[in-house]
C-alpha cells in the first residue's frame, strides 16, 4: 500500500511506514508460505506418496487454526489431502472453509481429544509430519515475506514482527540479517517468549490466555537462530494490541487477528519511533479473524 496513507504515525515527514500484508496470501496467513514450503519439499523426496497432512485444531484462535487451513490448501496444491482434528468449540464456519480446501475434518469430543486422535491417527496412516516449531524447511518457508518485501522496496531499515509460538521468525529473522535490515519482535506483555528467553538467557516455559495444549516457549529453532541474527524484543500490552487492530480497520479497512496486529501495536503506541529517513515494513502475519471484529471482546492467540 502506499507508504504516504500512514507515515504520519511516524510523527516524521522523512520516514515511511510499509504494511506487509499476509492477510492477502492463501488461507490469510502467512502460515501458508511455511507449509507450502514443508510440502514442496516432501513432495520433491516424494516422501508423501499414499500420505496425507495431519492436523490437531483445539483452539480457532491460535496457530493451528492457521496452520490447518495452510494444510488443506498446500496439501490440495500437492496432489494430497489434509487431515483436521477439530475440538467441539472449532467454528462451523472454521470447519467448511477447510472442507472448501479439501480437507477431511474429524470432530472430537473435546479439545485434549484432538491431539490424541490425531496422534493416533499418524501412527495408523503414517501422515506427514508438520513440526510448526522445530522444522527448518517451516522456518525457510517463512523467510519468503523478506524476499517479496526487497521485490517491492529497494531499501528497509527495519522489519517489525509478531513473535508466535512457531518457527517463523527463525526464517524472517535470518533472511532479514543477510539483507543488512534490523528486526524487531513483538509480543504480548502475558505471552512474552522471546522477551523471557532472552533475560533467562535460554527458552522458558510460559502458559498464556489461549493454551489448551501444552504450555509455550520459544522454539529452539528461533532460540539459535536470534543468536546468529539478533532480533530486538519489545512489548505490548493486551489494549494496545486491542487498539491497534481496531485502528487498523477503522482507518483503512485492514481486517486482522489480534496476533496478526501486535507487530503495528509497537508502532501505533509509540513503541517504535521511526527515525528520520527510516524505512520501516510492519508485518501483519494474518487475517483469520471473526469478520464481526468485536471491537474489544475476545483475546486471540
Amino acid at each position: 500500500m502506499d507508504p504516504g496513507a500512514i507515515h504520519a504515525i511516524a510523527g516524521d515527514q522523512t520516514s515511511r511506514i510499509w504494511l506487509a500484508c499476509e492477510g492477502m496470501q492463501h488461507t490469510g496467513s502467512i502460515t501458508a508460505r511455511s507449509v507450502a514450503n514443508v510440502v514442496a519439499a516432501a513432495h520433491s523426496t516424494k516422501s508423501m506418496i499414499d500420505r496425507s497432512v495431519a492436523v490437531a485444531v483445539a483452539d480457532e484462535r491460535t496457530v493451528e487454526a492457521s496452520l490447518g487451513l495452510a494444510s488443506a490448501w498446500a496439501a490440495r496444491a500437492f496432489g494430497t489431502r489434509a487431515v483436521l482434528f477439530v475440538s467441539p468449540s472449532v467454528s462451523v464456519s472454521y470447519r467448511t472453509r477447510a472442507e472448501q480446501f479439501g480437507a477431511c475434518i474429524f470432530a472430537c469430543d473435546n479439545a485434549a481429544s484432538v491431539y490424541d486422535d490425531r496422534a493416533r491417527y499418524d501412527r495408523l496412516d503414517a501422515a506427514q509430519a508438520l513440526d510448526y516449531r522445530e522444522d527448518p524447511m517451516y522456518a525457510a518457508g517463512a523467510s519468503t515475506v523478506i524476499t517479496d518485501i526487497c521485490a517491492v522496496l529497494a531499501s528497509v531499515d527495519t522489519v517489525v514482527v509478531p513473535v508466535g509460538t512457531d518457527s517463523s521468525l527463525a526464517g524472517i529473522a535470518t533472511a532479514a540479517a543477510d539483507g543488512g535490515m534490523r528486526i524487531v519482535g513483538v509480543e504480548a506483555m502475558d505471552m512474552a517468549l522471546l522477551h523471557s528467553a532472552i533475560d533467562a538467557g535460554e527458552p522458558v516455559t510460559l502458559s498464556g490466555p489461549h493454551t489448551s495444549g501444552p504450555p509455550s516457549r520459544l522454539p529452539t529453532l528461533v532460540w539459535d537462530a536470534i543468536g546468529r541474527a539478533p532480533v530486538d524484543s519489545l512489548l505490548v500490552t493486551p489494549g494496545e494490541i486491542v487498539a491497534a487492530r481496531q485502528r487498523l480497520w477503522d482507518e483503512w479497512k485492514l481486517l486482522v487477528s489480534e496476533a496478526g496486529a501486535t507487530g503495528f501495536a509497537a508502532i501505533a503506541s509509540g513503541a517504535i519511533k521511526p527515525l528520520p529517513g527510516e524505512t520501516v515494513v510492519v508485518v501483519l502475519t494474518d487475517a483469520n479473524t471473526p469478520t464481526g471484529l468485536a471491537t474489544a471482546s475476545g483475546r486471540e492467540g
